[in-house]
C-alpha cells in the first residue's frame, strides 16, 4: 500500500498586509468647575459629598433632646419664674457626636453675684434624679456642670450670659439663609477638631470663630449675603457640598492672615493692624472690634493652623477624603524625631566623650569654668 500524500494547503501571502490594532483609549475622568472655582472630578465631588452628609448622628442627637427635655423640666420644677434659652452647637443644628448641651438662665428668684446663684442651684439640684456631678467653676464666667445619668450627656449652664445667646442666634440664621450651612458646618468643624486646629484650652482657634470662618467664606463665594441681617435671601449659587468643603479649604490655604483680618458683620477681609493678634476674627456684635480668635498666641501654633489648612487642601486635591490629618501622633513623631537629631548632634560635637559618659557610664557632665570678675576661677 503507498502511503497517502497530504497536500496542506499555504496561508496567503501576508507581504504588505496592514493589520489595523484597536487604539489606546485614554480614559479622563469628567471635571466639573464649581461657581466657586474649584474643579475636580465628579466622582470625587460624589464621594465627598456622600462623607460630610454622613458626619451627622441622629442616635446622638436623640440624646441630647431626651437629656435637654429633663433638665428642662427639672428647672422648671424648681425655678417656675426661669427663663431658659438654649444656646451651643445643639441649639444652632450644627451638633457632632461629640457634643454637650449648653443653656443660659435667667432667674429672678435667686439672689447674689452669678458664682453665688451657680453654688445656690448646685445645692438643690445635686439630689435630684437623671442629673449627676454637679460642680461650678470660678472664671471669667462661671459654669454649673451637670451629667445626664441617662444618657451620660454633659451639660453646661451659665447665668445671665449674653453673647452665646448672640452666636447661637447668628449660626441659626445663617442655617435659615442657606440649608447647607449647617451640613458645611459640621464637617469644618469636624475637621477642626480631628486636626487640632479647634482647641482654645491649648491656644488654637475655638469653636465659634472656626463657624465664622466658615461665614466668611460663604458670603464670600455667594452661598451667604454680605449683609446677614437681610431677611430676603435666595442664594444663586448651587455648589455641592463637597465643592463648597473643598473651596473652603483651597481658600484659607491661601488666605493671608498675617496683614488681612475676617469681619463677618461687613462680609469681606480688611486690612490688620500689624501689631494685632496673629489670626484676628471680628465678633459680628461687639462694637469697639473683639477678636474671636485671640487665643492663638504662640507663633509656632499659628504656623501649625496653617499647615493644617494646606494639609487638609492638598489631601482633597489627591484623595476623595476629608483631608482630616492625624495631627496628634504627628507632633509626637517629630518630637521624637527632633529629639532623636538634638541627641546625634551632642554626640557628633563630643564624639569621645559623649558615648562614654552618657550611655555606658552615666556621669554628668562636667560644669563650665565660671571666672570671677577678678579673673580667678571658681573650682566646682
Amino acid at each position: 500500500m503507498s502511503a497517502a500524500t497530504v497536500t496542506i494547503p499555504m496561508a496567503p501571502a501576508t507581504k504588505g498586509l496592514r493589520i489595523d490594532r484597536p487604539a489606546m483609549i485614554k480614559i479622563v475622568p469628567r471635571t466639573i468647575k464649581s461657581q466657586c472655582g474649584v474643579e475636580m472630578a465628579v466622582w470625587k465631588d460624589r464621594k465627598l459629598t456622600s462623607e460630610i452628609e454622613s458626619l451627622s448622628s441622629e442616635a446622638h442627637r436623640a440624646k441630647l433632646r431626651q437629656a435637654a427635655s429633663d433638665f428642662e423640666a427639672l428647672i422648671k420644677a424648681v425655678y417656675p419664674d426661669a427663663e431658659i434659652t438654649m444656646t451651643g452647637s445643639f441649639a444652632a443644628g450644627v451638633d457632632l457626636p461629640t457634643s454637650d448641651l449648653d443653656f443660659s438662665l435667667s432667674i429672678p428668684s435667686l439672689q447674689g453675684d452669678t458664682v453665688d446663684k451657680l453654688l445656690s442651684m448646685r445645692r438643690r439640684l445635686q439630689h435630684r434624679r437623671h442629673f449627676s456631678e454637679h460642680w461650678v467653676t470660678r472664671g471669667m464666667v462661671p459654669v454649673l456642670y451637670m451629667m445626664h445619668s441617662g444618657t451620660r450627656i454633659d451639660i453646661d449652664v451659665t447665668i445671665d450670659n449674653e453673647p452665646p445667646k448672640r452666636n447661637t442666634k447668628l449660626l441659626i440664621d445663617s442655617g435659615l439663609l442657606d440649608s447647607r450651612f449647617q451640613t458645611l458646618c459640621r464637617a469644618v468643624k469636624t475637621w477642626a477638631s480631628k486636626s487640632g486646629v479647634e482647641n482654645s484650652r491649648e491656644g488654637r482657634l475655638n469653636s465659634f470663630s472656626v463657624c465664622l470662618l466658615l461665614i466668611h467664606y460663604l458670603q464670600q463665594v455667594g452661598v451667604l449675603p454680605a449683609d446677614l441681617a437681610g431677611t430676603q435671601w435666595r442664594s444663586a449659587n448651587q455648589d455641592s457640598l463637597g465643592a463648597l468643603f473643598y473651596g473652603f479649604m483651597r481658600y484659607f490655604s491661601r488666605f493671608d492672615f498675617r496683614t488681612k483680618r475676617i469681619s463677618v458683620r461687613l462680609g469681606k477681609a480688611l486690612e490688620k493692624d500689624p501689631l494685632a493678634s496673629l489670626i484676628v476674627v471680628e465678633d459680628p456684635y461687639l462694637n469697639p472690634e473683639f477678636n474671636c480668635a485671640r487665643t492663638v498666641r504662640q507663633f509656632d501654633i499659628f504656623e501649625r493652623i496653617l499647615e493644617e489648612f494646606r494639609e487638609a487642601e492638598r489631601s482633597i486635591r489627591e484623595t476623595h477624603r476629608l483631608g482630616i490629618s492625624d495631627y496628634r501622633n504627628r507632633i509626637e513623631e517629630e518630637g521624637k524625631e527632633r529629639d532623636w537629631q538634638i541627641l546625634e548632634w551632642e554626640w557628633s560635637a563630643t564624639p569621645e566623650t559623649f558615648w562614654e559618659e552618657e550611655k555606658l557610664v552615666g556621669r554628668k557632665r562636667a560644669w563650665p569654668k565660671v571666672v570671677r570678675a577678678d579673673g580667678s576661677e571658681v573650682r566646682n
